[in-house]
């Protein structure tokens, strides 16, 4: 009985060989696929994780950006709110200049280049308009005039109200008359 089980044993053993052969495979390669699998996952959760710090970079450039460009442009309502004065300061002046009386205008001459200087510190500039070209970006059309001559056709004749830019960024239109 003993060989009989011997012999039966020895009939499954190379069998089993073949099968414990299969499996093993069988398990190399599904070790193989997973392992590959995991590959492709880091592969994709560092590419994700790139394009994420890529993002993050770019929104903190934009918002300093964004900051910058509030903070350059914040006194814009209060330069827009004295523009009125530094016209009636305009007018006064040359008003003043047909009076005799020469203190006040010299009062009102160094007020007014005061107020000027601290204003253009701050980054307002006055748009130049007279005997320039007329441009649709910085000029304001309120009427068309005859030309002196033909050179001044298309161009500023006269400016009725100075306009301004603050940072290179217009802020109030010069408004004028064009030549025809």
């Amino acid at each position: 009985m003993q060989q009989e089980e011997m012999n039966s044993q020895e009939e499954k053993s190379p069998m089993s060989a073949d099968t414990n052969q299969a499996e093993l495979t069988d398990a190399q390669t599904e070790v193989t696929d997973m392992l590959a699998k995991l590959e492709a996952e880091k592969s994709e959760a560092k590419n994700d994780y790139i394009r994420l710090m890529a993002e993050f970079d770019n929104f903190k450039k934009r918002s300093k950006k964004e900051k910058e460009e509030y903070l350059k442009y914040a006194s814009s309502s209060v330069i827009m709110a004295l523009l009125p004065v530094i016209d009636d300061f305009d007018l006064a002046i040359q008003a003043s200049s047909v009076s005799e009386n020469n203190t006040v205008s010299e009062g009102m001459q160094l007020i007014h280049k005061k107020m000027r200087t601290i204003l253009e510190s701050i980054g307002l500039k006055p748009i130049e308009a007279a005997g320039q070209p007329f441009d649709t970006e910085l000029h304001d059309a309120i009427g068309q005039v005859p030309a002196p001559s033909d050179n001044e056709k298309g161009c500023v004749v006269t400016e009725l109200k100075k306009g301004y830019t603050l940072h290179d960024r217009v802020i109030r239109h010069a408004q004028v008359f064009v030549g025809v």
